[in-house]
């Protein structure tokens, strides 16, 4: 600690800080040692010595974490040096965490206005340290150190009131803001750039075990004091609102509310942006989904498929349009883009059908399973399935613009 006292001595620890790793550090490292820590301590010279053993006379990011963690979550018969070392042997053992500690830096430097320095997260933001512990957790779980890492989940809900069981799944770049409160399920799966406010729920309903915990896409905002339960999507870039229960699927780039929750309507500017391509992209990937092959990658593969071939874009209107007028029972466009299988599977096909014209077999005929599966109709990949014949007046309608 001595070292430590001088301005001198900081300033040589602050160095080593911020030059290992430099290529995988902050872009503003410098700053983050120098300028915040030192400008701290200039401001309140009763800090030097709390910053030396915080963060200055240490060699990296992860050895200040790895010790501030520790000295949090250490009790009498669980001391801090046993947990400092196990921190920081995780750390060191797997890039992925090392990365996501920064991403994590970063994402709440940049995203919440209350955040005044990297300093003062990685010190003062009870979420990110949570966070950051739940991933040592999350480690120990995978390699079957069950024990440990149930002991750490439970530190971190006694001493920061944040409960993630260790066996949830994190990405990049989150922010738990505020972060009293939050439940995480064992199997729930957390996107990157998250979002998470207090007393947020992602849990299960009670009702059924394995795979029981929501799957929070990326970039998904949610809102204080929200429950996400059960094992549904909510797709990327989805907005849910305070308070909201949320027991439905949310498509992507969506707004829900209310208890229960409900999608709020487009606006003008969102509605004329809408595409049929874009919306029956989302609905046969959040049909065809399963736990290891998700909705928002189906949902990206299928929307490309339909921007790049004109044709299926008129074959999906020519579909439309036959059905509407000789189907008795098809009572909306709307209606038969979300609930007839028939069509559904018919389009699902024409996706498989080109990948299999690329080349892209595996992949086709892992979509012709999944339809196989879900709407019981198997068409094989390389069957060309043309569009439903219209009359000559009727298909030059359907290649204007359509609108559902």
């Amino acid at each position: 600690m001595a070292a430590c006292v001088d301005n001198s001595g900081a300033e040589t620890a602050n160095k080593r800080f911020c030059s290992l790793e430099s290529k995988q550090c902050l872009t503003t490292s410098t700053s983050f040692c120098r300028e915040e820590a030192q400008s701290d301590v200039k401001q309140e010279p009763i800090l030097l010595n709390y910053y030396c053993f915080s963060v200055l006379s240490h060699s990296s990011i992860e050895s200040a974490l790895a010790n501030h963690l520790a000295m949090k979550l250490s009790n009498p018969s669980l001391s801090s040096d046993t947990l400092s070392q196990l921190f920081l042997s995780i750390f060191n053992e797997d890039h992925g965490i090392r990365r996501a500690i920064r991403d994590d830096l970063k994402a709440i430097r940049q995203r919440d206005p209350a955040c005044i320095s990297y300093v003062h997260c990685l010190l003062n933001f009870k979420g990110f340290l949570a966070c950051q512990a739940h991933r040592v957790a999350h480690k120990l779980w995978s390699q079957g150190r069950t024990a440990m890492a149930l002991l750490i989940q439970s530190r971190i809900s006694e001493v920061f009131a944040v409960d993630i069981h260790p066996g949830a799944r994190i990405g990049w770049g989150i922010l738990i803001d505020h972060a009293t409160g939050v439940v995480i399920g064992e199997t729930a799966v957390i996107g990157d750039n998250v979002t998470i406010l207090h007393n947020v729920t992602v849990g299960g309903t009670g009702k059924v075990s394995g795979d029981r915990h929501p799957k929070i896409g990326d970039a998904v905002f949610l809102g204080a004091g929200t429950k996400v339960l059960g094992n549904i999507r909510i797709g990327a870039e989805a907005k849910i609102g305070a308070g909201s229960v949320v027991l439905k699927e949310v498509p992507p780039r969506s707004t829900a509310v209310g208890n229960p929750a409900r999608l709020l309507l487009l606006g003008d500017k969102e509605r004329d942006q809408f595409s049929i391509e874009s919306a029956l992209a989302n609905h046969l990937a959040m049909k065809l989904s399963n736990p290891s092959l998700l909705s928002d990658t189906l949902s990206q593969l299928f929307l490309s498929i339909f921007n790049e071939d004109h044709g299926i874009r008129r074959d999906i209107r020519d579909d439309l349009k036959a059905i509407r007028e000789r189907d008795p029972a098809c009572i909306s466009y709307v209606h038969c883009l979300l609930n007839f299988k028939g069509f559904l599977a018919c389009q699902a096909h024409r996706v498989a059908h080109k990948l299999w014209s690329q080349g892209r077999t595996a992949m086709a005929l892992l979509i012709q399973s999944r339809v196989s599966k879900v709407f019981a109709v198997d068409i094989c990949v390389s069957t060309s399935v043309g569009s439903i014949k219209l009359e000559k007046k009727r298909r030059k309608e359907s290649q204007q613009s359509f609108r559902c």
